[in-house]
């Protein structure tokens, strides 16, 4: 397990800064605009784990939104990684959504006049795949005008299964759709990350939303933690006020891992 944590801090230092000094990235976390942004980390060491570096960024950077208190955007957060087993009844791209919809109704007060029938409600119940996304959709067109949701989707190669393609690809649209969409009255913005190459998801989204990080051994720039790069576009850039109930129960889990980074000297 050391090792292992020794090689995520190492990979955050490489390429998680160099994430967070590329243009991309930082136009992506301070604009007033919906935007999508999918990570392909194409950390080889990690493919099949379930806590890969990328995953504590993403924590990082979401416990980063929590400390701007008054400023901090809403915030919607899943883990792929913490959700793969097959008793898992957040599992799967179904799980997905019904963990995003739960999210935003700690959050806020919504309407309901959407489910219009019985048959609708059934639906919902049974965790209908279609109606939970439209579902979805309906709940971010009613958050207030300006309201900023960082939506992060951490993991989200894993799901890239045989058996889980046709349901990713709902989920997929649909998350897209809202990024592209400027009808919106909230600035829905959106990051899907993979430890690896994703494959099928890519395909959803355009082609200028994708970042490919380099090898570990091409990341020479300078460390940046989250809290500073988030800090300075939060200062110069307020997101404006969100509800305090924002829901950090998926990052609070992935830090309630075995995964303590800040001091190895009593290791």
């Amino acid at each position: 397990m050391l090792r292992k944590d020794e090689a995520i801090k190492e990979s955050l230092h490489g390429e998680g800064a160099w994430l967070l000094h590329s243009r991309q990235f930082q136009e992506w976390i301070a604009s007033k605009s919906s935007e999508a942004l999918l990570v392909d980390g194409n950390i080889d060491d990690f493919e099949l784990e379930r806590i890969t570096p990328m995953s504590t960024l993403c924590a990082a950077l979401i416990r980063s939104f929590r400390e701007l208190r008054n400023k901090a955007p809403c915030r919607l957060s899943f883990f792929c990684g913490l959700h793969t087993a097959s008793d898992d009844d957040l599992s799967g791209p179904r799980g997905l959504m019904r963990s995003l919809i739960a999210q935003l109704l700690q959050n806020y007060r919504f309407h309901f006049d959407f489910v219009n029938s019985h048959d609708y409600r059934v639906l919902l119940e049974n965790h209908e795949l279609g109606h939970l996304c439209e579902t979805f959709r309906n709940l971010i067109y009613q958050l207030p005008a300006h309201t900023v949701v960082f939506c992060i989707v951490d993991g989200i190669s894993l799901y890239e299964r045989a058996s889980l393609e046709d349901e990713l690809e709902i989920v997929a649209s649909m998350l897209c759709e809202l990024s592209l969409d400027s009808h919106l009255g909230c600035f829905f913005k959106l990051l899907l990350t993979s430890p690896n190459q994703s494959r099928h998801v890519k395909k959803f989204f355009p082609r200028e939303t994708n970042i490919s990080l380099p090898p570990s051994g091409d990341c020479d720039v300078r460390d940046i933690s989250p809290e500073a790069l988030v800090g300075s576009v939060g200062s110069g850039s307020p997101y404006g006020s969100s509800s305090d109930a924002s829901s950090d129960i998926e990052a609070e889990h992935l830090e309630g891992e075995d995964l303590d980074f800040e001091d190895d000297e009593d290791g």
